[in-house]
């Protein structure tokens, strides 16, 4: 395979119909100049296949000479959500159909301006057939190119290309025929007999073409949705296997990857993306939203070490209407440098013209309208002077192991969306909880219940469950045993109440916790009943849904008599072994841990991870570190402000160090690593400033001046 050692950075420069063929030549030429490595170009399935049986890479062929030419590589982003005319004409029966009936024939859209999406069904064998002959006909043209560095095998994947990607039950597809006969198999192949269907989903269907297809507009069961959509994330998760296998039959000198939307920018219900799955599947992966930290997060952990890269940076989104802002230098350090903690290895601007055409235009892009230079494409090549100037240190350097892990299951989040058609309180439980460990300095793994299920959790020893309602048998098993070898598991309410059984259990905490633990489900009241009942309008109108929550044990890093903001359930227990660590304002205890083996469980009866991502909160930042230490997890590196993001990337001979300091002013703050370093200074690989680093009791510490808002990386020498 070709050598993946180099640290792509670049511009994402061609989609079809733009740019124009007569910017060509100068663009990749100033790319170029810029000390850019890597360009990518769109590899889309309309214009590259025009008419039935013929297929047209002119285009891409002259883009990868110039590329060439100009000393870049270039990564080709495959596009098959863009199905050619014909196919709509000659085949109608290709189209994908949603929930209310609707056929979704192709269209433009702002980010697939030349027509063709969504594509068809991804059950209509007739449209697969055409998506392999495109795929194969491309491989061939381009795998021999010299230019070509990774083929990126799908563009942020996802049922409808966007087009419906609001969870509306409207929006859902796909409610065809072919998708019917699919869905058949795959239900006899889960549960083999029509009598254990009827029993999990609830039903009496004395023959398998009775089977309904899921459609809760109203309100409906759980179990018949959630294996409807776990069938679309399995289709989705095919058809990667499809794209990959078809590429290392004609070409395994070249890596293959694909880039997704991490929620809460995607939702499971209508993209149906497992990343975990899908990362399995690649040689390297990606994601287009890494300069949040929890998407990164994602990525990196369902690469599971591979090589991972920031595909898309949005540093410039717009339209036409809502201009893109000027983007500050400690801006972009950021959009680089955050995902570069977490030791993402490549990065792609989008894009490097601004857009000229559809409502994505005049946003995006590093350059002028005309293709001329800006502080920010100027800020742009500084940081890229910086990493490559120590690429042989960054490009081997990785994060401290993660001690920590959160847990972000996709059946859960299709079982909060069954419930009203929103997935707030999932996606708010996980990332609330992601992020108020990021915030307090731990590095935090996010894994998925497929992770849990099928590989050992031993690296971990804290794991966190956000909004655990749904929890499938598999995983509360697993999850018992890691307890008694010795970890420390912190669950919001509500843990396991539904499983794959279908019913609720009759028992709280679910999964045999209540027994294990010795802790039983006592009295649970929502906000309206907290705080008063009758008067509902003061709460639509207020929106306070905070329960407190005031500790009542010594923490080691939150006082005693402080209250925490839970938030809208109020789940209280009642345990005879258990600590109660905390309680509400009528005295039932909030928060108990309880031993299990050699490990421990924390059961807390409201949403912290929730109430964080809404409102943040210092007092929930230290219960959670408290929680961390319960499991004997230490911070290897801090600093003197809880404002500063601190992480410490390393391997056997080198370290590097990067600092964000989410202070909203500029200060000089002290940093220090529980290691006697063997440098000297701390070098600033942008501006090339030398920082003395001290020696202390074995302790390394360094002080720097950061600007408000800023980040940078400091390689030790």
């Amino acid at each position: 395979m070709k050598d993946i050692e180099l640290i792509p950075f670049g511009v994402q420069y061609y989609r079809a119909p733009t740019p124009k063929k007569e910017s060509w030549e100068t663009d990749i030429r100033n790319i170029g100049k810029c000390g850019f490595n890597t360009i990518k170009i769109w590899a889309q399935w309309r214009p590259g296949n025009p008419s039935e049986g013929k297929y047209y890479f002119d285009d891409l062929i002259t883009l990868m000479d110039l590329a060439y030419k100009n000393g870049l590589e270039v990564i080709v982003n495959v596009a098959m959500d863009v199905a050619p005319a014909w196919l709509y004409k000659n085949y109608p029966d290709v189209v994908m159909e949603t929930a209310n009936g609707t056929k979704l024939t192709g269209m433009a859209t702002a980010h697939r301006p030349i027509g063709g999406s969504p594509g068809p069904c991804f059950h209509n064998q007739t449209g697969i057939k055409f998506k392999e002959d495109f795929l194969r006909a491309l491989i061939s043209a381009l795998k021999d190119h010299p230019a070509l560095s990774i083929w990126d095998l799908w563009n942020e994947p996802d049922l409808t290309s966007v087009i419906n990607v609001i969870p509306k039950m409207e929006n859902l597809v796909c409610y065809c025929d072919h998708s019917y006969r699919s869905f058949l198999i795959w239900l006899k192949d889960k549960y083999s007999t029509l009598d254990k269907l009827n029993m999990v989903w609830g039903r009496n269907y004395q023959e398998w073409d009775e089977v309904e297809l899921p459609k809760n507009f109203h309100g409906s069961t759980f179990t018949d949705m959630i294996d409807w959509r776990t069938f679309f994330i399995d289709t989705i998760t095919e058809e990667t296997k499809m794209r990959v296998d078809l590429v290392k039959e004609q070409d395994n000198d070249h890596p293959v990857m694909v880039h997704t939307v991490p929620m809460p920018y995607f939702n499971i219900m209508t993209s149906a993306v497992d990343d975990y799955a899908i990362a399995d599947l690649c040689d390297i992966y990606g994601n287009s939203v890494a300069s949040d930290p929890f998407a990164s997060a994602v990525s990196s952990t369902a690469a599971r070490g591979k090589k991972v890269l920031s595909s898309e940076i949005h540093a410039l989104s717009g339209f036409t209407f809502t201009r893109p802002g000027i983007p500050t230098e400690e801006e972009l350090n950021r959009h680089i440098m955050v995902p570069m903690a977490r030791g993402t290895k490549g990065f792609q601007f989008w894009q490097y013209r601004p857009e000229t055409i559809g409502t994505e235009a005049p946003a995006w892009g590093l350059t002028t309208m005309k293709g001329g230079m800006t502080p920010w494409l100027e800020y742009a090549v500084k940081i890229n002077n910086g990493i490559q100037k120590y690429k042989k240190i960054i490009g081997h350097v990785k994060p401290l192991p993660s001690k920590i892990a959160v847990v972000n299951g996709p059946k859960n989040e299709i079982f909060d969306w069954c419930i009203d058609h929103s997935e707030n309180r999932h996606f708010r439980s996980v990332t609330g909880t992601f992020r108020a460990l990021y915030d307090g300095g731990y590095n935090t793994d996010v894994i998925s219940t497929s992770h849990i299920i099928n590989e050992d959790l031993d690296n971990y020893s804290v794991i966190f469950y956000p909004f655990p309602y749904y929890i499938e048998d598999k995983v509360g098993e697993k999850l018992k045993e890691w307890i008694k070898e010795g970890g420390t598991l912190i669950s919001e309410a509500f843990f396991g109440g539904f499983s794959d059984s279908g019913y609720h259990s009759l028992e709280m905490p679910g999964q045999g916790f209540q027994e294990v633990l010795g802790i039983e489900e006592d009295k649970v009241l929502t906000v309206e009943n907290v705080k008063d009942p009758a008067d509902k309008e003061w709460m639509t109108k207020n929106g306070d849904k905070t329960i407190p929550i005031t500790i009542s044990s010594d923490l080691e890093f939150i006082d005693k008599g402080k209250t925490v903001g839970g938030y809208y359930i109020q789940e209280s227990f009642i345990s005879e072994k258990g600590d109660v660590l905390a309680s509400y304002s009528d005295g039932s205890a909030a928060i108990i841990r309880a031993s299990y083996g050699k490990g421990q469980a924390v059961m807390i009866g409201s949403l912290l991870g929730h109430q964080y991502a809404v409102n943040g909160s210092e007092d929930i930042k230290g219960l959670f570190a408290s929680f961390a230490s319960m499991g004997g997890v230490e911070m290897f590196c801090r600093s003197d402000n809880s404002h500063l993001r601190v992480d410490l990337l390393k391997n056997e001979t080198d370290y590097m160090l990067i600092v964000a300091n989410n202070n909203d002013s500029s200060g000089r703050y002290s940093i220090s690593i529980d290691e006697e370093v063997p440098m000297n200074n701390a070098i600033n690989i942008i501006s090339g400033t030398k920082h003395p680093l001290k020696k202390i009791d074995g302790v390394s510490i360094i002080e720097l001046e950061l600007e408000a808002l800023d980040c940078h990386t400091y390689i030790f020498q």
